[in-house]
């Protein structure tokens, strides 16, 4: 996964195996993890990761 702004241009290559959107000027992401359902049906589910960091608007890592 990465980021593209409102006209689709591509800001942050994808690169991410799992990112969250930008708030307040971060997103938190990761490169590894693996989805897990959140329900016996498989309705709902969650990325679960050992390491997750935060990226500014240009990708950088935060710390």
């Amino acid at each position: 996964m990465g980021f593209a702004d409102t006209l689709g241009n591509v800001v942050i290559q994808p690169q991410f195996a799992f990112v969250f959107p930008f708030k307040d000027g971060k997103a938190e992401v990761t490169y590894t993890g693996a989805k897990k359902a959140m329900d016996d049906y498989g309705e709902h589910w969650t990325w679960q990761s050992d390491h997750w960091f935060y990226i500014d608007k240009k990708g950088n890592k935060l710390k």
